[in-house]
């Protein structure tokens, strides 16, 4: 078992427990840091968010990147390298001592204090990480985009209004703070934001990873491994007792870092461990689904998403994944590897063989995930319904991706979830619209042959009718979302 070296606050931390140990469990069990709450340990509730900062390279001056993540789904064995901050970490008074007796706050604590947004408290630690996190990353620092941040946070007392008080309070003491990576941290610690330590922190995680190489590339519990962990956000829901027993293997730990998503051949290629927040974040993506973050903020909440990946939403295999079902209608080829470095390619649309089967050896690992990019003839869009908009599963999901030339449709691929037991690919209806022109008549009869391939099962999300009846008024929402100039919802709910 490898010892994990890493920055913990302002400690440095030596551990051998076993890789697949909590965040949330080593800083409150092993640290004593109770300022992180155990809350829902589903990633649902936001009170035991940290922060986790990894080390880039700008030039060369090292930075640290930081991003918001729920510590209950949190590997320990990947921290190495890394810096850890809790609610502690980010007080004034924490570069001198863990557990101040009189701490100083900084701006965001004294804000939430100031304006009552601490409520009964509970949560409140964890507001103040995702805010300070936001402080971190965000290139324009506007309360919207605060409030953005804290999407994976919930209050239970209902006290929104308050805190909302502090975001803009927080926001306009650091109006003048620089976007840039140079100049953004001094700024904030210059403001009462950050503790002077995190000046340091970059060249301090420096020499860890230079004086402790972390050459094995994974981490093993014991020689072998039962587990493969991308981001772990089901799994450490569904199998933490499980994981803390076996050997597992953290592909967060493998020696090269998952690319930025890249073109190659008019082709987006993905690393299959990349997290749903650098799709979201892509400059290459946005130019060619510029609806993407709008689509993709429907997935889960910001911690979520930064570590959710792609690979594990894909092998996750269920029925009603976001990310399935858009990868779907973009018609996504997956490369797998196995343990010999043997390659074979299979189309996303035929990798789902039944419930949780996939054609997938069990030597074998997702490696990378590729679509043909959408040019100007090429229009795509995603439609969800779930019990809430934001953070939630959905009832069904739909994606539909159309080529143009005039006014018919030379190619199209469309998909569906939730409506049947795997991320289903509606082949039918991708046939029947190539060749058709844009037209009322056209996307009703579309909608019916989806309706026609499916087979739900009545749930906790709603009866076969009701799925059924959803997925049918979702392809008008797409026909309505592509074509608002041509179609209008009259035409398209007449009756033959």
């Amino acid at each position: 078992m490898n010892t994990v070296h890493c920055i913990l606050n302002n400690r440095e931390i030596s551990t051998s427990e076993h890789p697949a140990t909590t965040v949330l469990d080593f800083v409150r069990r092993t640290a004593h840091l109770t300022g992180t709450k155990e809350g829902c340990r589903e990633g649902d509730c936001g009170a035991c968010t940290v922060l986790v900062g990894e080390l880039q390279k700008n030039g060369e001056k090292p930075y640290l990147r930081y991003t918001s993540a729920n510590s209950c789904l949190l590997p320990l064995g990947e921290m190495h390298g890394k810096h850890i901050v809790t609610v502690e970490g980010v007080t004034l008074a924490a570069e001198s001592t863990e557990n101040p007796s009189e701490p100083s706050l900084n701006l965001i604590q004294q804000a939430m204090a100031d304006e009552g947004g601490t409520q009964c408290g509970f949560c409140t630690p964890g507001f103040i990480v995702s805010m300070t996190g936001y402080t971190l990353t965000a290139e324009n620092l506007t309360s919207e985009g605060m409030i953005s941040a804290v999407d994976g946070n919930v209050c239970r007392c209902t006290g929104y209004a308050s805190i909302k008080r502090a975001i803009d309070r927080t926001v306009t003491a650091l109006q003048d703070a620089s976007a840039s990576n140079g100049q953004r941290l001094p700024m904030l610690v210059k403001k009462g934001m950050l503790p002077a330590y995190f000046l340091m922190i970059p060249e301090r995680l420096e020499r860890i990873v230079e004086n402790e190489k972390y050459s094995n590339g994974s981490i093993h519990a014991t020689s072998g491994h039962d587990f493969t962990i991308g981001g772990g956000t089901d799994l450490f829901v569904q199998k933490h007792e499980s994981l803390v027993k076996s050997g597992v293997r953290l592909l967060g730990t493998l020696s090269s870092a998952p690319h930025e998503p890249y073109e190659q051949d008019g082709y987006c290629v993905l690393d299959a461990r990349t997290p749903v927040s650098a799709v979201l974040e892509s400059p290459l993506i946005n130019r060619h689904i510029p609806q993407i973050g709008s689509f993709l903020r429907l997935f889960a909440s910001t911690p979520i998403r930064n570590r959710a990946t792609l690979g594990g939403n894909i092998n996750n295999a269920s029925p009603i994944g976001d990310m399935t079902a858009i990868l779907l209608a973009l018609d996504a080829e997956l490369t797998l590897h196995n343990t010999f470095d043997e390659k074979r390619t299979v189309m996303l649309r035929n990798y789902f063989k039944g419930y949780k089967t996939l054609d997938r050896r069990p030597d074998e690992i997702v490696h990378t995930i590729r679509f043909f990019l959408p040019d100007r003839h090429t229009l795509f869009n995603y439609e969800k319904v779930s019990r809430r908009t934001f953070l939630d599963i959905a009832s069904v999901n739909t994606a539909l991706q159309v080529r143009l030339e005039g006014d018919v449709i030379t190619n199209a691929h469309a998909s569906a979830g939730g409506v049947a037991p795997i991320p289903l690919y509606l082949t039918r209806t991708s046939s029947f619209l190539v060749g058709r022109t844009i037209s009322a008549d056209t996307f009703r009869e579309a909608a019916s042959i989806a309706v026609s391939e499916t087979s739900p099962i009545s749930d906790a999300r709603g009866t076969v009718e009701y799925k059924r009846l959803l997925l049918r008024q979702l392809f008008f929402a797409h026909a309505l979302d592509l074509f608002p100039e041509r179609l209008n919802a009259r035409e398209l709910l007449e009756t033959e």
